[in-house]
């Protein structure tokens, strides 16, 4: 029998389309990366712990909430979850809106069914994530018309090949939590609900006839509407020197500051990035990954590394 057990699960380039849409919930449709968390599921106390510290792993508050839920859902007593212990290690910067911690609570998930010897259900799994925070929908492959609040996928959209994403990411960082509980967070989303609902159908559409640069001008549109929460610094100026560059255009971290300039899988970004450097734009956004265009879900793991 193994004695650790581990699962990873993608993270996500922010949102290409987030708001609420005129049923008055809110809505996202994003897509993953190749930037991951891993989870590691171990006995407390075991040499399989040590070693995951030895490393670095760390464990966090919403990884340990989620191994909770999975683990009673399967019949475990709460003295018995103490028993077990969830470390983690991840590629993605945190606190930036590339969903890290839902990336980190998947993979948990996923651990901790491997453990169980359980096959993850994809809509069960984001309904308790959702019982921990707002989620994204990176446990899904495809895009998805996703409700970050009920964990709950409405429609599919679809997977578009031959994309990657270089995304910028500025020192500054948001707490999602705070900017949801802002009092005029809900009023601002309303304000726009019926161009954000014509928004989701245009993006369908484009999944549909698989057309890039029309999931651009949507994502674009989207991040106008977003500027009314949070100031994207240089957005305008961005989206101009990733087109003329020959990229489709960028979206936004919605609930974060990262920008994701979307691009096809082929494209040097030498030039790109010494025209943003030229602008100046990159004394705002001080750090960049590029990154390809990933299904999502999530995937049971070896490790190789164990003594």
């Amino acid at each position: 029998m193994k004695k650790i057990y581990c699962a990873s699960c993608p993270g996500t380039g922010g949102e290409l389309v987030q708001g609420m849409r005129e049923d008055e919930r809110e809505y996202l449709a994003s897509y993953c990366i190749g930037l991951y968390s891993k989870a590691y599921f171990v006995r407390r106390g075991s040499k399989e712990e040590v070693q995951c510290r030895c490393r670095g792993f760390v464990a966090r508050r919403k990884s340990s909430e989620m191994k909770r839920k999975v683990l009673e859902l399967f019949g475990f007593k709460s003295l018995e979850v103490e028993n077990y212990e969830v470390y983690l290690e991840t590629d993605l910067p945190l606190a930036k809106g590339l969903a890290s911690s839902t990336a980190d609570i998947g993979a948990t998930a996923g651990a901790c069914l491997a453990f169980l010897g359980e096959k993850p259900e994809t809509e069960e799994l984001c309904r308790l994530a959702a019982k921990i925070e707002p989620t994204d929908a990176s446990f899904f492959q495809n895009t998805v018309l996703f409700d970050p609040l009920k964990g709950e996928a409405v429609e599919e959209f679809g997977f578009l090949e031959g994309m990657k994403s270089l995304i910028l990411v500025p020192d500054k960082s948001l707490d999602t939590g705070e900017l949801r509980r802002q009092s005029d967070y809900f009023s601002k989303k309303r304000e726009c609900r019926k161009e954000v609902s014509g928004l989701f159908f245009e993006l369908k559409k484009a999944f549909s006839d698989k057309n890039r640069k029309k999931v651009a001008e949507c994502a674009m549109k989207s991040a106008i509407f977003n500027q009314r929460m949070v100031e994207t610094p240089r957005l305008y100026e961005i989206e101009e020197i990733v087109r003329f560059c020959g990229g489709y255009g960028l979206n936004i971290s919605h609930s974060g500051t990262a920008v994701c300039l979307l691009l096809p899988s082929v494209m040097s970004e030498g030039k790109l990035l010494e025209d943003l450097r030229k602008e100046g734009i990159l004394r705002y956004y001080t750090s960049y990954y590029s990154v390809p265009v990933v299904k999502g879900g999530i995937m049971e793991e070896e490790v190789s590394w164990i003594m």
